[in-house]
């Protein structure tokens, strides 16, 4: 689960609610949650580049397919102010 809490704060969460930094390689469905208009999420990586519109806040499912080795970055679409950036790892 993808997160953007009312400050424009980025959280990537297993089902469980723990951290992510990595994952195993392979296709997820990857649910999107933006709680705040100012600011949406954004998923890049080799073969991934989704991004939610902005104004947009409610749920968004996506597809996405992790390679083997790769790092993927997620991050706040909130302009000139956008949060850290992190980073998913795909290992094995």
């Amino acid at each position: 689960m993808a997160t953007v809490d009312a400050s424009g704060r980025v959280t990537l969460t297993t089902p469980i609610g723990d951290a992510v930094s990595q994952i195993p390689s392979g296709r997820y469905t990857l649910l999107v949650r933006v709680n705040s208009p100012e600011a949406g999420f954004r998923l890049s990586g080799p073969g991934v580049r989704h991004a939610t519109s902005a104004g947009f806040t409610g749920l968004a499912i996506w597809g996405v397919r992790f390679l083997e080795g790769r790092t993927y970055r997620y991050e706040s679409t909130r302009g000139t102010n956008a949060r850290p950036a992190a980073h998913l790892i795909s290992v094995y």
